[in-house]
């Protein structure tokens, strides 16, 4: 992430304290590195993922409430997105 102007994730990685900090930044940089889904283990699809997300339009998907709250219990994004930074 240096590559691109972002200094000190590893550190700031290192030093969160909480595993479940930890795994939510992991979460983050594996997806900007390499792109994909991410689906917590506690979700399932009932429908085919190509219902919802367009992998030749979409670049960034993340679900949020109605009133602002985000969940990344589901997140989607195509490699080194701007957004994932």
């Amino acid at each position: 992430m240096e590559k691109v102007g972002v200094v000190g994730a590893y550190k700031a990685f290192k030093l969160l304290r909480p595993k479940a900090f930890k795994a939510d930044v992991w979460r983050w940089m594996a997806l900007w590195h390499y792109g994909g889904i991410y689906l917590d283990a506690k979700m399932a699809f009932n429908k085919n993922v190509s219902d919802w997300i367009s992998f030749q339009n979409d670049e960034f998907v993340m679900c949020a409430a109605p009133n602002m709250y985000t969940n990344i219990a589901i997140l989607a994004m195509t490699q080194n997105h701007p957004y994932g930074l």
